[in-house]
């Protein structure tokens, strides 16, 4: 073929060339374009994730003040409570406090094991028991006395948690075991769920595990 006599016309661009300036400010504008857009969507994103986790505080504050008249009881045995749970824990918490205690016995709204029974015979452990209190003063008082550790034929008495809040507090077990030892006084702020212990007088608070174990190492040891 005869490439002189080849008609290129209709195959090349005919146009005139784009100066390079020209090009590169459309890559600039291009690229610009782009970075404000993620821009745009990574601050979407962070807005979403704070309120998100706003609502998660909310809504787990509000489970925790739902259970605020609640005391779990680990352990009891299964079918002591008979037919009557509440009657049950009248008697329950006259013998572990006293049955002078209470000038008049507490009101109960309701007694109750939760949870389903474990399909394994050989380790059917007895459900916990929910009691829920209908006035918090006096869920309260047992909650202080709570402090000695109450136990009742073997069976530990605590409060009622979510279990993201029972998870955060117990993330502090060991540091607060070693501040018991060396008996000092410590304690958990709610709902903020900060450790806080008394130091030269003065409550010292701690967001993290970590922080109270390097004040422990530091001022205890």
């Amino acid at each position: 073929m005869d490439l002189a006599a080849f008609d290129l016309e209709g195959f090349v661009d005919s146009r005139p060339a784009e100066p390079p300036e020209g090009r590169l400010a459309c890559h600039d504008t291009a690229l610009w374009c782009g970075l404000t857009k993620l821009l745009y969507d990574y601050s979407n994103t962070t807005i979403t994730i704070e309120d998100n986790t706003r609502l998660l505080y909310k809504v787990e504050d509000l489970e925790n003040r739902s259970r605020r008249s609640n005391l779990r009881i680990v352990g009891i045995p299964k079918k002591t409570e008979a037919q009557d749970p509440v009657s049950f824990m009248l008697s329950f918490f006259a013998e572990i406090l006293g049955s002078d205690f209470f000038p008049t016995p507490p009101v109960l709204d309701r007694a109750n094991r939760i949870g389903p029974a474990s399909a394994d015979k050989e380790r059917n452990w007895p459900r916990v028991f929910i009691v829920c209190f209908h006035y918090h003063r006096d869920k309260g008082q047992v909650a202080r006395r709570r402090g000695e550790q109450l136990y009742f034929r073997g069976n530990k008495v605590i409060q009622d948690h979510s279990a993201n809040t029972a998870r955060k507090r117990s993330a502090f077990n060991a540091v607060k075991g070693k501040l018991h030892e060396k008996k000092v006084k410590f304690g958990i702020q709610m709902p903020a769920l900060r450790l806080w212990v008394v130091h030269d007088g003065t409550r010292v608070f701690f967001d993290s595990p970590e922080q109270a174990q390097t004040f422990y190492d530091r001022h205890f040891t």
